[in-house]
């Protein structure tokens, strides 16, 4: 059985595990200021675990953002991780993190649910329309070191 709910204040860690699966270059430091950047109110404002019993193997993790493309011009709910542990997915349990994540974003008053994906993550674009989410565009990002 699935357990899906808002992450407790003494679980940060097991939310820092499991983003550095999502994200692997995602490190320590990486981690430790994202995790202090949320106790501290933002920009992540709630973070939803899913576990096996006692197995963390999953989370959603939800921002507000002032500007999302094609949500109009409030601020909305973003997506801004969403993961499940390899062995785990096909259940269903990636469809209850972004439930309760939307479930969240009616509840504080979002108009939208906003999220992306990497271009070649065809897996990840497929699960995002399956659960009712639509392509809206797609863009190339760019940056250019200043030397700063």
């Amino acid at each position: 059985m699935t357990d899906i709910r808002p992450m407790r204040a003494d679980e940060t860690e097991i939310w820092a595990g499991l983003r550095s699966e999502l994200w692997p270059d995602c490190g320590p430091d990486d981690n430790e200021e994202d995790i202090a950047a949320y106790r501290a109110g933002g920009p992540v404002r709630v973070v939803f675990l899913a576990f096996a019993g006692q197995t963390a193997i999953g989370f959603a993790e939800v921002s507000e953002r002032s500007v999302v493309n094609s949500c109009g011009n409030d601020p909305a709910a973003f997506l801004e991780g969403w993961y499940v542990a390899p062995g785990y997915r096909g259940q269903g349990i990636g469809a209850a993190l972004v439930k309760a994540a939307a479930d969240w974003a009616r509840q504080q008053g979002y108009a939208f649910l906003g999220s992306d994906a990497e271009l070649e993550n065809l897996a990840s674009h497929r699960a995002h329309l399956q659960l009712g989410f639509e392509e809206t565009g797609r863009i190339f990002t760019f940056r250019m070191d200043l030397g700063k």
